[in-house]
């Protein structure tokens, strides 16, 4: 997760950089968030204080991606962390459920800031995910036991 620790490392043109990535819609530089307008800075801030983010990979190598939300983190990450957005397939300290629930077979990587009004999280149908990194196209199965339970309970893969 990005800490405000992690932020003051950064060189201040650069936090401005990726804060105007959260104002994309608006030329004054901010959003519509609740009772008030935040400046994409706020909102930078707010994410950097760990509001209901994903875990982004923390390396390159040996990625993987959840075969239901398609978020791409690391295979340690998923094991010691699981999911972010299917706590329901309780990978967290189950190495062989992150190899069931999990693929390396994936294609392109998108960055989703701000799910609610990014345009690519609509098209991928990310609106309800945690801001992440998702793959965009992924090869691999659940197995039947998962998909039976996912459907007993109403949800859908993408």
């Amino acid at each position: 997760r990005i800490r405000k620790s992690s932020l003051a490392s950064l060189p201040s043109r650069l936090v401005d950089v990726h804060a105007s990535c959260f104002a994309a819609d608006r030329l004054d530089g901010s959003v519509a968030c609740g009772r008030r307008e935040r400046t994409s800075k706020e909102r930078w801030n707010a994410m950097a204080d760990g509001e209901d983010l994903a875990q982004v990979p923390n390396e390159l190598k040996g990625l993987r991606t959840c075969l239901v939300c398609h978020l791409v983190k690391s295979f340690e990450q998923f094991a010691t962390e699981g999911c972010d957005n299917c706590t329901f397939l309780a990978m967290e300290d189950d190495t062989e459920k992150v190899y069931d629930c999990t693929s390396v077979n994936f294609e392109g990587v998108i960055s989703v800031v701000d799910p609610k009004t990014s345009w690519c999280a609509k098209w991928m149908r990310l609106t309800e995910a945690k801001p992440g990194c998702y793959a965009m196209q992924v090869d691999g199965e659940l197995p039947i036991e998962i998909q039976e339970m996912m459907q007993d309970r109403g949800i859908r893969t993408r």
